[in-house]
Formats: C-alpha cells, sequence, structure tokens
C-alpha cells in the first residue's frame, strides 16, 4: 500500500478504536451484567441493526434535501 494509504488506515484504526471503547463502555454501564452471557443477545443485535438502518436512510433523506 502506498504510504497515503497507511495513514489513512492507522486513521481509521485510531478513530474506530476510540469509538469502539466508549459504545463498549456505554453498553456495559446500559445493559449490566456480562454481555457474553445474555440469552437475548440476538435480538439486541437485531434491535441496532434497525437503528443503524433508520439512521442511514434519515441520511440519505437529508442530503437529498
Amino acid at each position: 500500500m502506498t504510504e497515503d494509504r497507511e495513514k489513512h488506515f492507522r486513521l481509521v484504526q485510531r478513530i474506530l478504536a476510540a469509538r469502539l471503547e466508549k459504545k463498549y463502555r456505554h453498553g456495559a454501564k446500559q445493559h449490566r451484567g456480562k454481555l457474553w452471557e445474555k440469552n437475548d443477545l440476538l435480538d439486541e443485535a437485531i434491535d441496532e441493526v434497525i437503528d443503524l438502518v433508520v439512521c442511514l436512510m434519515s441520511g440519505r433523506e437529508r442530503r437529498k434535501n
């Protein structure tokens, strides 16, 4: 890869790591307990995907205007 791509990749890694930590810690406070022992994890994941789709569709609509 080019040096520009390497720099961009490292930037993406740093941003992702920071956002992952923030989201994980927020979720840990919100949901309590051990995530890896939760029985309703798939239902929660489906709800997160629904939230994602709503956000993406809203962003698309906002860009049209």
